[in-house]
């Protein structure tokens, strides 16, 4: 993806000048999965990948997909009448929440959180508060 440090303009120059090596690090693309979380990635993988027509189908998708991937169990286990600390634990279920918050760009409040009991109390829970994001 990127080209050898030493084809780049003036990288030679830099190297030999004894300008610090750190300078040149910065074009290396970060290693996969290091920065972003798995469920921010489009890695072809039906996380991140390109949605659905339909805002709810993906809405519906992405929040499964956010839950499956920080789940205990297989993706197929992962139903709208699947109850979420079945899934995970409450330490995986942070990770749903803040992984969504971010995805949203929305927060959710404590109090609202532990009135989410299945995952499909989290997609309507999605729908109706976060709107502005609820269709690609």
């Amino acid at each position: 993806m990127y080209a050898n440090v030493q084809s780049l303009p003036g990288a030679r120059r830099r190297a030999a000048s004894g300008a610090p090596k750190t300078a040149i690090s910065v074009l290396r693309p970060p290693a996969p999965g290091l920065l972003l979380p798995r469920h921010m990635e489009n890695n072809n993988d039906g996380i991140g990948a390109a949605p659905p027509a339909s805002g709810d189908a993906w809405l519906e998708q992405k929040v499964i997909d956010v839950v499956a991937e920080f789940s205990d169990e297989k993706r197929e286990a992962v139903t709208r009448e699947a109850r979420l600390l079945d899934l995970t634990d409450s330490l995986g279920l942070t990770e749903i929440v803040m992984a969504l918050e971010d995805d949203f760009e929305a927060s959710m409040p404590d109090d609202d959180i532990g009135s989410i009991v299945t995952v499909g109390d989290l997609i309507d829970y999605v729908k109706a508060h976060f709107p502005s994001k609820a269709s690609p």
